[in-house]
């Protein structure tokens, strides 16, 4: 059975935002999403051992092209958490593949696969035996979702509390009380 997460006094942090000039809630909405998915990045990476540096995994904002974002009408800020589009293999970790041909894609008398160090001819076709999937991600995300919500609720009140002084601004230094 799967738990309940949330984060403690999320009401109250939306209310304060929805108070805020749109610019700056945003912008503290997009900090406290992006403290969340770093917490799942920096487990994924983890996860992947030597097959994984530090850009394997990315966090980037969404942009309205985006499925999630698109769901949401564009209006939500969404963060996405993925994986690295120049370490395009590590999909092929993460899913597995069925057992597939391989064809040689040359046309022409000469042209067959080999392999570079032993110089072995395969023919124009090998039968690839699949990969079983070996998830680093999914367990990433799964085991991250209390600990990337506590990050966002303390981002988030950060953020809040920030945005509070800088709007402030002369009237917290003066001393002048607002009624």
């Amino acid at each position: 059975m799967a738990g309940r997460a949330g984060i403690k006094g999320a009401s109250q942090m939306a209310r304060v935002l929805r108070a805020m000039p749109k610019e700056i809630a945003d912008k503290v909405a997009l900090n406290a999403l992006r403290a969340g998915a770093r917490e799942i990045q920096r487990d994924a990476i983890q996860r992947l051992g030597e097959a994984g540096d530090g850009k394997s995994v990315l966090v980037r904002k969404a942009t309205k092209r985006d499925a999630g974002a698109a769901a949401l009408g564009g209006k939500a800020k969404v963060v996405n958490v993925g994986i690295n589009k120049d370490q395009w293999w590590l999909r092929f970790r993460e899913f597995g593949t069925a057992p597939h041909p391989i064809k040689l894609r040359r046309r022409g008398a000469a042209s067959l696969l080999a392999d570079s160090e032993t110089g072995q001819a395969f023919g124009t076709v090998v039968q690839h035996p699949g990969q079983s999937a070996d998830p680093f991600f999914t367990p990433a995300f799964d085991a991250n979702i209390g600990p990337a919500l506590q990050a966002i609720g303390k981002s988030l009140g950060r953020g809040i509390e920030r945005a509070a002084k800088r709007l402030a601004g002369p009237l917290a230094k003066s001393g002048l009380k607002r009624r």
